[in-house]
């Protein structure tokens, strides 16, 4: 007697084939959504740093020249450290690179929290500045990587996501005076935020982008960024940003 539903090869097949796509989307938008996150955790801890100097001052006795070398000081040494950080994540393992940045930005946010006087407090904001660079700018630079057809989209949803940080930070300070937590307590917050995504970057370390080193030298991928300098497109992007 023959079976009222004979096997199809090609149907089950098909149904394969639709549900790896549909995992595969899922994938794709869960990693997207944290990569999202990470830039609106990076604004949203400067939006409320920014909104928290008068405290941070009335509360360290910060002079207004130790404000000046808070502010300027790490933004120098991210200069220097970060256009190397770019090179590397192209040229060598780039989710060592992100996943080492998060966590330095976690301990910084709670070196911040915990710093009683200027030197302290400096010494977190110059860890802080290079690990965003590695944490968040690199894992930008995975999200253009991850569909080079849709750039402006991406862009676009990056830029979204940040903006949203930056108003979110001073109210987030505001909830936390507030509630009595203090500056310090918002920071402490941040930290513990921060290995929420870091966790779920360790579960897609293989969906961000790496390389190895023995393809490509650091002499030659230092080459390849400033041929890309010479670019239109890469200069009006720069301009942009």
């Amino acid at each position: 007697m023959s079976s009222p539903h004979p096997f199809d090869p090609s149907a089950e097949l098909r149904t394969g084939l639709a549900q790896g796509r549909s995992r595969t989307l899922r994938h794709t938008a869960v990693f997207t959504i944290t990569l999202l996150a990470i830039e609106f955790l990076d604004e949203f801890v400067f939006g409320a740093r920014e909104a928290a100097w008068p405290l941070i001052r009335t509360d360290l006795g910060l002079s207004y020249a130790q404000v000046g070398l808070l502010l300027g000081l790490p933004s120098v040494v991210s200069g220097l450290v970060e256009p190397f950080l770019g090179i590397l994540g192209d040229i060598w393992r780039r989710y060592v690179l992100v996943l080492g940045g998060g966590v330095v930005f976690a301990l910084a946010l709670l070196l911040t929290a915990q710093s009683q006087d200027f030197l302290v407090l400096l010494i977190s904001f110059i860890l802080f500045y290079p690990a965003s660079g590695a944490f968040v700018t690199l894992l930008q630079a995975t999200l253009m990587d991850t569909d080079p057809a849709r750039h402006e989209q991406n862009m676009a949803r990056w830029t979204f996501a940040g903006s949203l940080g930056v108003v979110a930070g001073p109210i987030a300070l505001g909830a936390a005076a507030t509630l009595g937590l203090g500056w310090r307590g918002l920071f402490l917050l941040f930290a513990g935020l921060t290995l929420i995504p870091l966790a779920m970057m360790c579960r897609f370390r293989f969906a961000i982008g790496q390389r190895e080193s023995a393809k490509t030298g650091f002499k030659a991928g230092l080459v390849d960024a400033l041929r890309a300098l010479r670019r239109g497109e890469v200069l009006r992007w720069l301009t942009l940003l």
